[in-house]
């Protein structure tokens, strides 16, 4: 179809010029509007970022890290996600989030692992407790004292499972809780001890409690980025990374 008529002096449009003129302003006014879109995303001026995180992490340095993001990037939005260890895992392998912060309980090769920080296990008790005079506390002092331990998939249970493995003990909980809270509960009370990270303890600053170091061995569990093998992350989500370090 012709859309030009042209002569020596002068080119003008035929019909069909004048149809397809206001559809092809259209398409590159949209194609303007994509390019300066995609312009924002590359450089941190607006997108989504979906990161998930262990519970305690949700409550301390994800707040902190959130605050830092927003002022540096006032038009990304941000949603956080919390959840155990298996289901923030969870949420990374089946692209529901962008990225975690947490703990890799075990190998996965669908999955990488950037250890950002190591997280030292103690010991929480009762104040009077036989154990609490003690400056630091062996693991095989824990077997004859009632335990109480994380449901299975969270990374408190995998490290506690794998500290009393280290030993060859393998010790039944008295009690298996879901929340972290339940735990510093029924420590306060007397009926049990347990053990968790110093992130946890962080979280959440119990009265009525002893905080002692678990020695022999010495367990940390290792925290950082979870992310998806091959998979690139957003500028955006680079950026909430960097903030999350900071």
């Amino acid at each position: 179809v012709r859309l030009f008529n042209r002569t020596t002096r002068r080119v003008e449009l035929t019909s069909a010029g004048q149809e397809l003129l206001p559809v092809a302003e259209r398409i590159f006014a949209e194609l303007d509007l994509t390019v300066q879109s995609l312009r924002d995303l590359g450089n941190v001026r607006r997108g989504l970022v979906v990161v998930a995180a262990l519970p305690s992490l949700s409550a301390t340095l994800m707040p902190q890290a959130l605050a830092l993001f927003r002022t540096q990037y006032p038009d990304v939005r941000v949603q956080l996600r919390d959840g155990i260890a298996s289901e923030i895992v969870e949420m990374v392998r089946a692209g529901h989030a962008d990225f975690a912060v947490g703990a890799l309980g075990g190998a996965d090769h669908a999955l990488k692992l950037t250890v950002v920080i190591k997280d030292r296990m103690y010991l929480v008790c009762r104040a009077g407790h036989p154990l609490s005079s003690l400056v630091e506390v062996p693991w095989r002092a824990l077997i004859d004292y009632p335990f109480v331990a994380m449901n299975a998939g969270s990374s408190v249970r995998y490290i506690t499972d794998s500290a009393f493995a280290e030993i060859g003990v393998v010790k039944a909980p008295a009690q298996e809780v879901s929340l972290l809270t339940t735990m510093f509960g029924l420590a306060k009370a007397g009926l049990a001890v347990t053990a968790m990270p110093a992130a946890v303890m962080r979280a959440f600053d119990v009265e009525g409690v002893v905080k002692l170091p678990l020695v022999d061995p010495v367990v940390e569990r290792e925290l950082g980025f979870i992310v998806r093998r091959g998979h690139l992350l957003s500028p955006a989500a680079e950026a909430l990374m960097e903030s999350v370090r900071q």
